[in-house]
């Protein structure tokens, strides 16, 4: 619906000549004043959606293999430690194995930290650093 607005004489008018502002009433059905739900979610899915094609049909860098045996190995009290950090999320991760020889058998215990280190060189010595800590705690318990 148009309706008439008052005669303006403020700023910016000419004298003598009236003028008038027509206002139109904008008010819409309640349901089309919002957007449709699909408008707030489609950003964001299209997002994952070519997020999802990239890494289909993208080319990636191959990442360099790791270490294919131990980065670092000693012995202590008996046991055998072998430090294993792998990559995880651009860092190392703390990991290892223990192992010992129990009445003619190989036995062995691999440990998985949280712990992520920039290096492997010092993921390596925190893995054995861990691995005395669980000796020292457990001792051939581990293989139980």
């Amino acid at each position: 619906m148009v309706t008439p607005a008052p005669l303006c004489q403020g700023r910016g008018t000419r004298p003598g000549i009236p003028q008038t502002r027509m206002s139109i009433d904008l008010r819409v059905p309640r349901l089309l004043a919002k957007p449709p739900a699909f408008a707030l979610y489609s950003a964001r899915h299209m997002e994952r959606a070519m997020s999802f094609l990239k890494s289909l049909f993208g080319r990636k860098e191959a990442k360099p293999a790791g270490p294919a045996g131990p980065l670092k190995s000693i012995e202590y009290k008996g046991f055998t430690i072998h430090a294993t950090p792998f990559p995880e999320g651009g860092q190392q991760q703390l990991s290892g194995v223990i192992e010992k020889e129990i009445d003619g058998e190989m036995k062995s215990h691999r440990f998985i930290r949280a712990d992520r280190f920039p290096g492997a060189e010092e993921a390596a010595d925190f893995a054995i650093a861990k691995a005395r800590q669980l000796i020292d705690e457990q001792g051939e318990r581990l293989f139980k």
